[in-house]
């Protein structure tokens, strides 16, 4: 009986740590399956980070070149822009430097009756100074202007009085030969009259608000300082010309 009860005993005991061996067993096989398993979600996790830092990365760098693109865009079309603008501003220089006064091109009738064409680049500075023989102050001042004719020659200045009394034909009218030549005869020297045609009607005579009214151009038809408007005398209207030609690039 005794003997028995040893035999079960160790029997008992052999399948006790055989079953504790099996479960060590199976333990020690799940936890290196829960291993691998963390081993492989770390992995795929890691993965997953490395491909998402690529995708910012080529985010990142298509963002760049994007930015890179507009920026090259903008470049050009500034650069476009301010040639358009150069190209615009030497055209209308040109234009300018051709007629800046508007007043170029314009043909009329001399006080003898003979024709005269717009001729600023022949002279250093051309004088337009618009009279009426019914005007006082312009009667006062054109002998002097007369006497100023061979300084002003001298100086390669062109003096053109316009005179307002003309007839239907564009020529200047008798009244106005009969008051003026006498004048210039007596001076012994005579200046340019004429007529005004419509260039001067448009761009002269249209903005005039008294007179004796005088503007200066230069060759290039380039308006030159303020208009003068009033009668000068011989010394004041020599010191005038003075300081337009001082203003002549």
């Amino acid at each position: 009986m005794k003997k028995l009860t040893t035999l079960a005993l160790a029997l008992l005991l052999t399948t006790t740590l055989a079953l504790t061996g099996c479960d060590s067993k199976k333990n020690e096989e799940t936890n290196n399956e829960t291993e691998n398993q963390t081993t492989t979600e770390s992995n795929d996790k890691t993965n997953t980070e490395t491909t998402e830092d690529k995708s910012q990365e080529n985010k990142s760098d298509e963002s760049s070149k994007d930015n890179s693109s507009d920026k090259e865009e903008e470049q050009t079309a500034t650069e476009s822009d301010d040639k358009k603008d150069s190209e615009n501003k030497e055209q209308d220089s040109s234009s300018a430097e051709n007629n800046a006064s508007g007043l170029g091109g314009f043909s009329s009738f001399k006080l003898d009756d003979k024709e005269y064409t717009e001729d600023f680049k022949s002279y250093k500075l051309t004088i337009l100074n618009v009279f009426s023989i019914n005007c006082g102050p312009c009667m006062a001042e054109l002998p002097e202007l007369a006497e100023l004719s061979p300084e002003m020659q001298k100086k390669n200045v062109n003096f053109i009085g316009v005179c307002l009394e003309f007839e239907s034909d564009g020529k200047v009218a008798g009244e106005a030969k009969d008051v003026l030549n006498p004048i210039f005869e007596k001076a012994g020297h005579t200046l340019t009259i004429i007529t005004p045609d419509d260039i001067l009607l448009n761009n002269l005579l249209a903005g005039i608000q008294a007179i004796p009214y005088s503007v200066f151009v230069d060759s290039k038809g380039n308006i030159v300082g303020d208009p003068i408007v009033g009668s000068l005398s011989k010394d004041a209207w020599s010191k005038a010309i003075d300081e337009k030609l001082a203003q002549i690039k």
